[in-house]
């Protein structure tokens, strides 16, 4: 069991976290609405984001950025790629030295063209890069919910990443081409292009460097 903290509650964080506490990791929530973070903690939904979805009832959420980042081993940054910037700052105070840091937010800063890594690496210029993962992939917030197979690749310099069915997780040395990738698949999917159907589903093993301690996603 690990300590996850999911730092945006959108429908892809919504997705991720139940996807983790279906594993009976603790999963807190950050979510910008002090409303949506009440009702993730209390009804266990996440109407405006994710509707007609049950929310494992072991998700608390808060409105309080660094107070989320600061409850996890783990800390997932997932908001919008708008908004990367304003909410890792916020969140940075509260993310701990030993802390692995994964952005799984998708695309690019519209107003710089900048990838999400390029970002970070200016709202958190302290970051040690062997800790830090960037998730991306082939995903359907709903059907990551909803516990259905997909694929995702995990970028990472420092840590290693283990694939095991039924879910199918391939490891990236640089974060760049998976960037990149995530760009694309949203501009094809905005522009209406036809999705692939997903394949099969992952679980991933983090592994630190120097260290026995391995994080099980599923």
């Amino acid at each position: 069991m690990a300590r996850f903290a999911v730092v945006g509650s959108g429908a892809w964080g919504t997705a991720l976290a139940c996807h983790l506490a279906r594993l009976d990791h603790v999963v807190t929530m950050w979510a910008y609405e002090p409303e949506v973070a009440e009702e993730i903690s209390t009804r266990h939904t996440n109407a405006v984001y994710l509707p007609d979805v049950a929310l494992p009832e072991s998700i608390r959420a808060s409105a309080d950025a660094a107070e989320v980042a600061a409850s996890g081993d783990i800390v997932i940054l997932v908001p919008p790629s708008s908004h990367l910037r304003g909410v890792s700052a916020a969140a940075a105070p509260g993310v701990g030295r030993d802390a692995i840091l994964v952005v799984a937010t998708k695309g690019i800063e519209e107003r710089t063209l900048k990838l999400m890594s390029t970002v970070l690496e200016e709202t958190m210029p302290a970051l040690d890069p062997e800790r830090l993962a960037f998730l991306s992939g082939p995903t359907f917030a709903r059907e990551v919910a909803r516990g259905l197979p997909t694929d995702v690749v995990v970028a990472s310099r420092g840590m290693t990443w283990n694939s095991s069915p039924p879910i199918a997780c391939t490891a990236s040395p640089t974060e760049t081409g998976p960037g990149i990738a995530s760009v694309m698949r949203s501009w094809t999917r905005s522009e209406g292009m036809p999705r692939r159907a997903n394949s099969s589903t992952t679980r991933c093993a983090a592994r630190t460097p120097g260290t026995d301690r391995s994080v099980r996603t599923r």
